[in-house]
């Protein structure tokens, strides 16, 4: 059965570098009455693209239902009603203009804002997903009178740092991703957070996002994520030198056990290139440097 989604129509006043409030209130009539002449609209994100001091809006547009589903064209409106820019109609889901509501997946718009505080205003949509994986967001940049196609990436959740997500492309199927993105206000940004570990398990939870130039810092977890295990491979150890990882009281402390290649350990902390780590086999918790341990 395809998925069908239906979008409310909000206004956001976006600020350079911010996403402000949420905003309802009545729209310019010179652009209303553009946006109604054009027909079937779908949705629309607002916001200062340009950095004129007026307010711009982003609306994406029905041009076609076919069997898959349906597909929506990019428009660009200025503050007068003009219209600055509108993408190709093509049923085609490769196409970095065009978005799309199919039985595979969902690709719509979900925020407008300068994402890497570079004075440029971003498009940021996910891209089409049918299974669990990471999820990649597509990324438009404003360059003035046109959408440029960025790099898409998905926003993972590092393993060094359990409030830090950062923009990366990855073959793993599984790990710790945002799926959905909100304005919120105060330059902060709403980010459902999916969990998918190795043994199949799903989680979730809600975080309040701030963005810079790699990706963005977590203000405030809404809904905490579940807890779950990282796990480690020690490798890359000499045979032929000391052949073992010690595992420390404290980084550079004494010595309290030994790893070799192929260990699990269970990683419960991070400082500088430290893990502190807990020994699978041996149950002994302490620190080990980070260069012999590959997170699985």
């Amino acid at each position: 059965m395809r998925k069908t989604i239906f979008y409310s129509i909000v206004y956001f006043a976006l600020m350079p570098g911010a996403v402000a409030e949420t905003v309802y209130k009545p729209m310019d009539a010179s652009v209303e009455k553009s946006i109604r002449q054009i027909g079937d609209i779908y949705g629309r994100l607002e916001g200062d693209i340009d950095k004129d001091g007026k307010t711009e809006t982003i609306a994406w547009k029905k041009f076609l239902t076919a069997d898959r589903g349906d597909y929506y064209q990019l428009l660009v409106f200025d503050d007068d009603g003009s219209l600055l820019w509108k993408g190709p109609e093509e049923e085609d889901e490769g196409n970095p203009y065009i978005y799309s509501s199919l039985d595979i997946g969902i690709s719509l718009p979900e925020l407008l804002m300068d994402i890497d505080n570079d004075g440029y205003t971003e498009l940021l949509a996910p891209e089409l997903q049918s299974d669990v994986s990471p999820v990649y967001y597509r990324k438009l940049r404003w360059r003035g009178s046109y959408f440029e196609p960025l790099l898409s990436n998905a926003l993972m959740l590092t393993v060094e740092e359990s409030n830090r997500f950062v923009w990366k492309r990855t073959s793993k199927p599984y790990g710790t991703w945002v799926s959905k993105l909100t304005p919120y206000g105060d330059g902060l940004v709403k980010a459902d957070v999916t969990v998918y570990q190795k043994d199949q398990s799903v989680g979730s939870g809600v975080a309040l996002l701030q963005f810079d130039r790699e990706g963005a810092n977590v203000y405030r977890w809404i809904e905490p994520l579940p807890a779950h295990k990282v796990i480690g491979t020690v490798y890359g150890l000499d045979p032929y030198g000391d052949g073992f990882l010690s595992i420390r009281k404290y980084p550079n402390a004494t010595e309290i056990g030994r790893l070799y290649n192929g260990d699990k350990v269970e990683i419960l902390d991070r400082s500088g290139k430290w893990f502190k780590i807990r020994a699978m086999e041996s149950g002994i918790v302490g620190w080990s440097h980070s260069n012999w341990i590959r997170t699985d």
